[in-house]
């Protein structure tokens, strides 16, 4: 599990650039907010696209993937920035799953939707990532808190003849 507390320990170098930009951000003259978000979906994003346009997924993490709707992940950058908590944060939705169990959910759900059949997983290494401190210390709370209600509504903005931002709550 990945929290607040968890050092930083990436393992691709796309992170370990990530990281290299933390530290020169947090080296400046001001005091900086990090937001490092989990697998980010929404609209136009998200593993139901791959299925939406008949490929194959990508390797699925035998373990937890932590994940955020892109409208949430908003939310908590707006937030942050109207407040004055400096630091890096891991930003997650409440409820993470099995891969195995909410990857199978969301291919199963976007190819009900886009009447395609499913193809297989591979499988790949995965985390579970607990951001519920930022929100609780920005007193914001996440429209999807879960990846089931957050899918469901990206695939309804994704019907044609809706605006991507038809059914937005303000």
């Amino acid at each position: 599990m990945v929290d607040e507390t968890t050092p930083a320990n990436p393992s691709e170098e796309k992170g370990r650039r990530r990281i290299e930009e933390e530290d020169w951000l947090q080296t400046g003259p001001w005091e900086t907010l990090v937001l490092r978000p989990a697998a980010i979906y929404g609209p136009g994003r998200g593993v139901h696209l791959r299925v939406k346009e008949n490929r194959p997924p990508r390797a699925e993490p035998a373990g937890i993937t932590s994940r955020i709707h892109v409208d949430d992940l908003a939310s908590l950058v707006e937030a942050g920035a109207l407040s004055n908590l400096t630091g890096a944060w891991p930003v997650a939705e409440r409820l993470s799953l099995p891969d195995r169990r909410s990857g199978s959910l969301v291919r199963r759900a976007a190819a009900q939707r886009y009447r395609h059949a499913l193809a297989g997983p591979n499988s790949a290494a995965g985390r579970k990532v607990d951001g519920r401190k930022l929100g609780e210390l920005l007193d914001t709370e996440l429209r999807y808190p879960e990846y089931r209600s957050g899918i469901l509504a990206s695939l309804a903005e994704e019907t044609p003849g809706r605006s991507p931002a038809a059914g937005r709550k303000p």
